[in-house]
């Protein structure tokens, strides 16, 4: 059944509550968010919690404002736009950066066998498989951020 052919009261309360719905997923969602960085900036610093939550957001807030913002200033003024820096920076930079950056450190500082047993390895994980980890850990990865860093770098410049 088409949604047109519901009586107009059933497909108002059904639209209202698809969008009440994905609000409340959306708040959810920025509440774990906040929560890695805040945890952070709590064991860090030694801020209590319910500061460390505050600065957090309105970090976070300030941060999403500029973006909105610089989009009002490119439409209207054609001036700086963070959005698009900020973008670059993050996906082009930050993202690869720190990929290659976990993958050395569970391969040369906390090891496979540390991870297994995070993962929850319990019996012994099959010989094969640890090897493949190793060497994806120890090669293929770091190989594969680097080329896309380099990529990411050489787009942000304009090299290639």
């Amino acid at each position: 059944m088409l949604i047109t052919k519901f009586p107009a009261g059933v497909a108002c309360v059904l639209g209202a509550s698809f969008f009440l719905l994905i609000f409340f997923a959306a708040i959810t969602s920025s509440i774990t968010l906040l929560e890695v960085p805040a945890r952070y900036v709590e064991s860090r610093f030694k801020i209590e919690r319910n500061k460390t939550l505050w600065l957090v957001a309105s970090l976070s807030y300030l941060v999403s404002m500029l973006c909105i913002g610089s989009d009002f200033c490119r439409i209207t003024f054609k001036t700086f736009d963070f959005h698009d820096t900020y973008q670059k920076v993050v996906v082009g930079i930050a993202a690869p950066l720190s990929t290659f950056l976990f993958s050395l450190f569970i391969a040369q500082k906390w090891g496979v066998k540390n991870l297994f047993r995070e993962c929850g390895g319990q019996q012994g994980p099959n010989k094969y498989f640890v090897r493949y980890i190793q060497i994806s850990l120890n090669i293929i990865s770091p190989l594969v951020t680097c080329f896309g860093f380099l990529y990411s770098l050489g787009q942000i410049f304009g090299i290639w």
